[in-house]
């Protein structure tokens, strides 16, 4: 009996029988190149198509990933609290509507309804994208989430695939927290007959970054939680979140407050 003339391919590592003829590629079907006893090399066929020339992305496909990448980046630490669990953290330093949805997410886990926040900050790209595609008459920077001032609840699971009920009683939660907090908020399902999972703030339009078309620094973000829910700002936990601070000649220091407090000590004039 022959041996068979055996070597070792350069893309899977594997044993081929460098005698059997080869099939053209692409391969047909029934038509993949023969390796011995353990088939055809899944690995060196994508190895081949890896290699072939590259077409380059639309413009439309670079945009959306770009406002992907940005948005969960923003997202990531958000759904790693809220999922499977309620909602027992609180977030103070990115603005009060963030704070807010998260009171109104735990009302509606207390009403025996999974929630969680899916939007908060909203990047121009994806705005852009989402005004394209007719989800939303909001074009870049005329949309309260560009400035933090507005989130979507939605179902955990079934996002928007849920029924009117769901909708009544965010909008009963919202109802609530408003009561809570003492603020007034717009709902998209009770105020506008549409649009169930946003909440926004009223007056969105009033603040400096708005009139600028940018995001809020953190000491407006700051500045507008103590001005929409002063009694929470005074009573807030010191180490809930981060501050910046100054420190000249273009250098900034971002860390906790007791962080930055430590450090304002430090650099006060005696």
């Amino acid at each position: 009996m022959k041996r068979p003339n055996n070597a070792v391919d350069t893309d899977s590592g594997w044993l081929v029988n460098i005698d059997a003829p080869a099939a053209p590629w692409p391969p047909l079907m029934g038509q993949l190149p023969r390796q011995g006893k353990y088939g055809p090399s899944l690995v060196g066929i994508w190895g081949r198509f890896s290699r072939w020339p590259k077409q380059e992305a639309s413009h439309e496909t670079k945009q959306f990933f770009a406002g992907l990448k940005e948005k969960r980046k923003d997202q990531f630490r958000l759904q790693k609290m809220q999922t499977g669990k309620k909602q027992t953290r609180y977030v103070y330093n990115e603005g009060p509507l963030l704070y807010i949805g998260q009171k109104i997410v735990r009302a509606m886990q207390d009403a025996g309804y999974p929630a969680r926040i899916y939007e908060h900050w909203r990047s121009p790209a994806q705005q852009t994208l989402y005004y394209e595609k007719g989800t939303t008459k909001a074009k870049p920077w005329q949309s309260a989430h560009q400035y933090g001032e507005a989130v979507d609840i939605l179902h955990p699971t079934k996002a928007w695939s849920v029924t009117n009920e769901y909708w009544d009683a965010l909008a009963r939660c919202v109802n609530v927290v408003e009561q809570q907090l003492d603020v007034k908020l717009t709902h998209g399902w009770r105020d506008w007959g549409w649009d169930g999972p946003h909440v926004q703030l009223p007056d969105f339009r009033t603040i400096p970054a708005y009139a600028e078309k940018r995001r809020p620094t953190q000491e407006e973000m700051d500045a507008r939680f103590a001005q929409v829910l002063p009694n929470v700002w005074k009573t807030r936990p010191v180490t809930s979140g981060r501050e910046e601070i100054d420190l000249g000649n273009g250098k900034r220091l971002c860390g906790s407050f007791e962080l930055v407090e430590a450090v304002k000590k430090m650099l006060a004039p005696k």
